[in-house]
């Protein structure tokens, strides 16, 4: 299966076994809508900046690792709690429509700016565009273009 052998190539990360088979969530954006509500959680200082990376990391190992079904409510609940962010402000920005108004602007932002694909890096007020499987010495050239080129020079990446 091509997620096992991409997986294998990576020491830094587990997979299950049954990767895929015996879990297969409908929908990515339950997971995205929980992501969501921690950046609000971010916003409004009710945890710590960072948290929604944390969370995000330990929303991809409940699947990839633990072959849990992201899309399930408790589950993100679950995910939540085992995080110590607090529930019940989750919950409130899930049921009042606060994460999906936040889902709906990234998702209208990632139209306005094009993307299409995952990853996708945008540089250069949108001049510049990386997407998909880029390695890291064409992401660092690029960065460092636009880090050491003079103000109104043209980049050469």
């Amino acid at each position: 299966m091509h997620v096992k052998e991409v997986g294998a190539r990576f020491d830094h990360i587990t997979l299950d076994s049954q990767i895929w088979m015996r879990c297969a969530p409908r929908s990515s954006m339950p997971g995205h809508l929980l992501l969501c509500a921690v950046r609000l959680l971010e916003a409004n200082g009710d945890v710590a900046l960072g948290t929604q990376a944390v969370t995000a990391w330990s929303l991809r190992r409940a699947f990839f690792r633990d072959g849990q079904d992201i899309a399930r409510h408790e589950v993100l609940l679950d995910l939540a709690k085992q995080q110590q962010l607090p529930v019940d402000k989750v919950r409130q920005y899930l049921a009042d429509g606060s994460a999906h108004a936040a889902l709906c602007e990234d998702l209208e932002l990632a139209k306005a700016q094009g993307i299409q694909a995952s990853p996708t890096l945008v540089f250069n007020e949108g001049r510049q565009r990386l997407s998909g499987n880029v390695g890291y010495r064409i992401m660092e050239a690029n960065i460092r273009e636009l880090l050491e080129a003079a103000p109104g020079q043209l980049s050469w990446c």
